[in-house]
């Protein structure tokens, strides 16, 4: 069946590994809401539970995702550094995309680093 759990892959090893609590979806309910609707159903349900959540959409795409890619760069051009020597630099970055804000964060902090 397509829908059921699959299991320790991708996010879900890590996600589990450090005991997170995952809530999983069909492709119809997915289909049927769509993701924002969803996080705000697992919201409020744990708003009821007098817990204090904290939504990230798809793909991290929100102003605090978009500032950890920020860092990422910074942090990417000092690992750089250490490990292939001062002034030498790499030419692409590779990555995966869905909603656009990985892309995006990374864009905005490689032009902003050129500026400064």
């Amino acid at each position: 069946q397509e829908d059921k759990d699959p299991g320790l892959v991708g996010n879900l090893l890590p996600e589990r590994l450090g005991g997170a609590e995952i809530y999983l979806v069909t492709k119809n309910e997915y289909g049927a809401h769509g993701s924002d609707s969803l996080l705000g159903m697992v919201e409020e349900r744990l708003i009821a539970q007098n817990k204090r959540p904290y939504k990230i959409p798809v793909g991290g795409s929100n102003p605090l995702g978009t500032w950890g890619y920020l860092l990422f760069v910074d942090e990417l051009r000092h690992q750089t550094a250490t490990c292939l020597g001062e002034g030498r630099e790499f030419h692409r970055i590779v990555l995966a995309t869905g909603s656009g804000g990985t892309a995006t964060g990374v864009a905005l902090g490689l032009h902003l680093e050129k500026r400064s």
